[in-house]
């Protein structure tokens, strides 16, 4: 296989499992905020520096509120965002950075604050 051709397959192959993610499709398919709140927390979950498991913990508790009140309390998404943030810096993978991201936006655009 010539370089040209395996560059390109790595491409493919990366693109195909980001474009497969459960992360992308369930925001893709319009999913609930805490539908991508609960993915994002299992993709925290998987590895990494401690920020990342204490993002899983904040992501999770936030699902929870939202399931049970239909609302996250103002101070848990500024703890939310700012240990998104503070993840950012420990150079998470191109998974978790997606995760990351939508937990970000999650927090901008689709909650009702109390």
């Amino acid at each position: 296989m010539n370089r040209r051709s395996f560059l390109s397959s790595s491409v493919a192959a990366v693109g195909s499992f980001v474009l497969w993610s459960p992360l992308v499709q369930a925001f893709r398919r319009d999913a609930s905020a805490e539908e991508i709140l609960r993915e994002c927390a299992r993709t925290f979950a998987e590895r990494g520096p401690q920020e990342l498991a204490d993002l899983s913990g904040l992501a999770g508790v936030a699902a929870n509120q939202l399931q049970g009140s239909g609302q996250i309390s103002p101070a848990l998404v500024q703890s939310l965002t700012d240990a998104c943030r503070r993840a950012l810096s420990n150079r998470p993978s191109p998974r978790q950075c997606e995760a990351i991201g939508r937990c970000i936006h999650v927090c901008e655009t689709r909650l009702v604050y109390a």
